[in-house]
């Protein structure tokens, strides 16, 4: 009676497995212990175009894994071996019309009752619909982000021309004033420009992110494209900017590097603030490559903050855009060059090629 219940059961069970194995709406396939193919469900050989007869004895981490993915699918069955699981590996995957589909798949360890391997049960989704979600979704959000972006680009633009008619009237009263001096105009005119000029570099900002455009390549001078950030930036009295007389020339666009130096000029001014520091910008040829340091004296940047200084629209400051780092980071890529930041001193450091660019 024992043995004739017992018997039930694993009949019963082997059934239920049965059913599990063939209505799940995963895909399934057994391996033996050299990763062939021994056994495979309906969903399986339906997404892959093979009958069961074909995909039996098949390689499942390389017959059936695309060119692109192979070595990622040979590397997750090598870690199911040592581990003996393997979780949620995505991998592009191939048909047996050579067609490919995104998915995603688990493994784990088959082991009789002694605990020798005597396979592989291997399970996989078809994320062929939410791929194409993904990309439905983002098609949208990058229409949203042009039309945002053109809106933004236009008002951006609007505000750039009465901002500059509020810096150069602000200076010519400043230049007034030098020779009819008035303390109570001159407390007035100073704020007026230093607003004006933060203003402006936001927009310029804005301008940049929304609109990024092809580079412009010519031979500049190193030492003249400094010296003219500098001068298109008010320095306050309490800081000096010191940098190196030594000149290189270098092909690049210079319009967009002159931006880069400005901003990190200008990042350097406001973590200072109102104390008395420092700003030193040196740099030297090292083979073909240029690298340049902005050193300041400012305070420095928090641990906590640094993974995320070159993120899009973060900032710590009241009046930012959060955007200027990001904007010079992806002009400096774009010459081919590296753009980090380090503490103790603060320091930006560009490296560029000499030859940035080709010139035709």
């Amino acid at each position: 009676m024992y043995d004739t219940m017992s018997s039930a059961r694993l009949f019963r069970n082997e059934k239920i497995v049965k059913i599990l194995f063939e209505t799940t709406p995963d895909m399934l396939t057994i391996l033996d212990k050299d990763g062939k193919i021994l056994d495979c469900n309906h969903h399986f050989t339906k997404n892959f175009g093979y009958d069961k007869s074909e995909a039996v004895g098949k390689i499942g981490p390389v017959d059936m894994v695309s060119d692109r993915d192979r070595q990622k699918a040979i590397s997750a069955f090598n870690q199911l071996l040592t581990d003996g699981i393997k979780l949620n590996v995505p991998i592009e995957v191939m048909r047996k019309d050579r067609s490919t589909f995104h998915s995603i798949w688990s493994g784990a360890k088959l082991s009789d009752e002694s605990g020798n391997l005597e396979g592989y049960l291997i399970t996989g989704k078809d994320l062929t619909d939410v791929k194409k979600l993904q990309d439905d979704l983002k098609k949208e959000k990058d229409q949203k982000l042009m039309l945002i972006g053109d809106m933004t680009a236009r008002i951006a633009h609007d505000l750039r021309n009465p901002l500059n008619v509020i810096i150069n009237s602000a200076k010519l009263l400043e230049n007034q004033l030098k020779n009819n001096p008035d303390e109570n105009i001159s407390k007035r005119v100073a704020p007026i420009l230093r607003s004006a000029e933060r203003m402006r570099h936001q927009v310029e900002d804005v301008m940049i992110y929304v609109g990024a455009r092809p580079l412009n390549l010519s031979e500049y001078s190193v030492l003249n494209l400094i010296a003219s950030s500098i001068e298109n930036i008010i320095i306050p009295d309490n800081i000096q900017v010191n940098y190196t007389k030594d000149d290189i020339k270098i092909i690049c666009d210079g319009k967009q590097l002159d931006a880069v130096f400005g901003n990190l000029i200008l990042n350097s001014i406001q973590v200072i603030g109102e104390n008395k520091g420092t700003i030193t910008i040196n740099w030297k040829v090292d083979d073909d490559h240029i690298i340049i340091n902005f050193i300041d004296s400012g305070r420095g940047i928090p641990d906590e903050i640094m993974p995320r200084i070159f993120e899009s629209f973060f900032t710590t400051k009241q009046t930012g855009t959060g955007l200027g780092l990001i904007i010079s980071k992806n002009i400096i890529e774009q010459h081919n060059g590296t753009l980090s930041v380090k503490n103790n001193p603060t320091t930006f450091t560009i490296i560029l090629p000499v030859k940035c660019g080709r010139l035709a």
